[in-house]
C-alpha cells in the first residue's frame, strides 16, 4: 500500500488504531444503532421526536441519511435533515438543536454525528489514510422543565442533553443531562483548498470548487480523495479552537480553569496538546482516544464525550468545553454543564 510502520504512525498522530465499515455496511446502519442506545439511555422513544440532525460530511445518499436514521428508529413525527460542516459537525447540530428548542419549535431532538472517511481517503496517500477512521454518535437533547432553586425561585426552561452513545457500546448508566451555557461558531472560506475532497466529473477533472458542470459531465459526478494540507490545517487548529473556546466561554461567563473536561475533535494528538497549552490548562483535562478510533470527523466528538461518561469520568455538574474544526474550513465551540437540576 505505502512505506509507513506502526511506529512512525503512532509517533507522529498518537493513533494505534481505527474502525472502517465492511463493503456491505451503511453509515446510517451505525447511526440507527447509535441512535436506539442514545434514546434508551435518555428514557426517550423515537415517537416522542420532534426533530433528527445528523451530521454528516459522508451521508449514504446524496440527499443525506437523517431520513434513514428516522425511519430507523421510527420517528414518524419528527422532520429529519443533515448537516454538514465537517469535523465541527457535531458541535453545530447540537447548537442548532438547542436554538429549536428554545425558540419552541421542538422539545426533544436526536443529535447524531458520524463519518465513513474511509469512502475518501486514497489508501496510498501517507499525509491522510492513516488518520481516519469511521464512526457515530448520538445524543438527545430535550427541553425540560426546571424547578424553583438558586434563580429567586423563577420557573425557567433549559435545553438539556439526555443520553449519549457510540456505537460499539451496550452498558447502561443513570440518564444524564446538560444545559448549554454558550457557544461560537464561525467559517473562513479562503482556506478551503486547505481540506478538501471536490467533485470531479465522469473523466475525471475536479471541478471549480465555486463551479458547477453541465452535459454528459453531469451525469456522474462523484468526489475526489480527501487532500489535506497537514502543516496548514494544524497551524489553524490552534489559533481558532482555543479562540473560539475562549468566546463561547466568556458567553458562559467562565474561563478555562472553570472547565471540569474538554471534548474536543479527535483530529490528532499534537493538536489536542497544542490546545491545551494555548489554554493553559492540563492535557489531563483534555478527552482522548484517538489512539482508538484516529479521526472520525464528526462522530469523535461524541464518540469521546460517551466514553467519558460511561467510565464515570464526566459527572453530574462537570462544566464541559466542546470544539470541533474542519474542512471549510470551519470551527464550532460549546460550553455544556451536565447534570440534571
Amino acid at each position: 500500500m505505502m512505506d509507513t510502520s506502526d511506529e512512525w504512525i503512532v509517533t507522529r498522530t498518537g493513533i494505534r488504531r481505527r474502525h472502517i465499515l465492511r463493503a456491505e455496511e451503511r453509515l446510517s446502519d451505525h447511526a440507527v444503532r447509535a441512535s436506539h442506545r442514545a434514546l434508551d439511555m435518555a428514557g426517550v422513544s423515537g415517537s416522542d421526536l420532534d426533530l433528527i440532525l445528523f451530521a454528516t460530511s459522508t451521508p449514504d445518499d446524496a440527499f443525506g441519511s437523517a431520513c434513514a436514521v428516522q425511519r430507523g428508529v421510527e420517528a414518524k413525527r419528527a422532520l429529519a435533515y443533515d448537516i454538514t460542516a465537517a469535523c465541527s459537525g457535531f458541535v453545530v447540530a447540537l447548537t442548532a438543536a438547542a436554538h429549536h428548542v428554545r425558540a419552541g419549535a421542538a422539545r426533544k431532538v436526536l443529535v447524531v454525528g458520524g463519518d465513513a472517511m474511509s469512502r475518501l481517503v486514497d489508501w496510498r496517500d501517507r499525509a491522510t489514510c492513516i488518520l481516519f477512521g469511521d464512526g457515530c454518535g448520538a445524543v438527545v437533547v430535550e427541553r425540560a422543565e426546571c424547578g424553583e432553586g438558586a434563580e429567586g425561585g423563577v420557573r425557567r426552561d433549559k435545553d438539556v442533553m439526555l443520553g449519549s452513545q457510540r456505537k460499539v457500546s451496550d452498558s447502561a448508566k443513570p440518564t444524564p443531562s446538560c444545559a448549554l451555557l454558550g457557544s461560537e461558531l464561525g467559517s473562513d472560506g479562503s482556506g478551503q483548498s486547505m481540506l478538501h475532497a471536490s467533485a470531479v466529473s465522469s473523466v475525471g477533472a475536479e471541478l471549480p470548487l465555486s463551479g458547477a458542470c453541465s452535459g454528459s459531465a453531469a451525469a456522474s459526478l462523484a468526489y475526489s480523495h480527501v487532500h489535506m494540507q497537514g502543516s496548514e490545517v494544524y497551524k489553524f487548529a490552534v489559533r481558532a479552537v482555543p479562540g473560539a473556546l475562549l468566546r463561547a466561554l466568556d458567553q458562559a461567563e467562565l474561563r478555562p480553569a472553570d472547565v471540569d473536561w474538554f471534548a474536543l475533535h479527535q483530529a490528532n494528538s499534537r493538536i489536542l496538546g497544542a490546545v491545551a497549552e494555548r489554554l493553559k490548562v492540563s492535557t489531563d483535562k483534555v478527552l482522548n482516544n484517538i489512539a482508538e478510533y484516529g479521526n472520525t470527523s464528526a462522530g469523535s466528538i461524541p464518540l469521546v464525550l460517551d466514553e467519558a461518561v460511561r467510565r464515570g469520568d464526566v459527572k453530574e455538574g462537570d462544566v464541559l468545553a466542546l470544539a470541533g474544526f474542519g474542512g471549510g474550513l470551519t470551527w464550532a465551540a460549546a460550553v455544556i454543564k451536565w447534570g440534571r437540576w
